[in-house]
């Protein structure tokens, strides 16, 4: 990832916990950082411990969960599994904040703007699972191998 991407990703996060004021009492850096992060001019990155704090913060994995995308997949590992894990990870996070938020009857625009926030990578991850899914079949890919799927009931004889 370069350093306008970790720029935008810092300024959702921020966002999404609720600005730098609140951002500030999470993490274990100030309010200076935080605006230092969200500046496309200034070369400062968040660092690792602070992102993990402010996503548990906002209910979302919004940033690790777009270095993960970004990172090569080991050999051997399929990003399509890969993808789906975090998926299903990503989707059972929402609902709980849903649920959390439905408890009192009243989905408040702050609420809203959350579940909102949390929406856009499951839509990113969904798109990406469907350009898998729906490109060709790699060589030797552990994930999609058209000659071996079977209809549930059929055998593989």
């Amino acid at each position: 990832m370069n350093l306008r991407q970790h720029t935008i990703l810092a300024r959702r996060l921020i966002k999404a916990v609720g600005g730098p004021k609140i951002a500030e009492h999470v993490g274990r850096v100030n309010k200076t950082q935080l605006y230092m992060a969200q500046d496309f001019d200034k070369p400062y990155c968040l660092p690792a411990d602070v992102i993990v704090a402010l996503e548990a913060e906002a209910g979302t994995r919004l940033y690790s969960d777009a270095m993960r995308r970004a990172a090569p997949a080991p050999e051997g590992c399929s990003d399509l599994l890969g993808e789906a894990i975090g998926l299903g990870a990503s989707a059972s996070s929402l609902a709980q904040d849903i649920h959390v938020a439905l408890e009192d009857g009243i989905l408040t625009p702050n609420e809203r703007e959350r579940i909102m926030i949390q929406l856009q990578p499951l839509a990113e991850t969904i798109a990406a699972i469907r350009v898998e899914v729906s490109g060709p079949s790699k060589p030797n890919s552990p994930a999609i191998d058209d000659a071996k799927i079977v209809k549930i009931g059929e055998g593989t004889s």
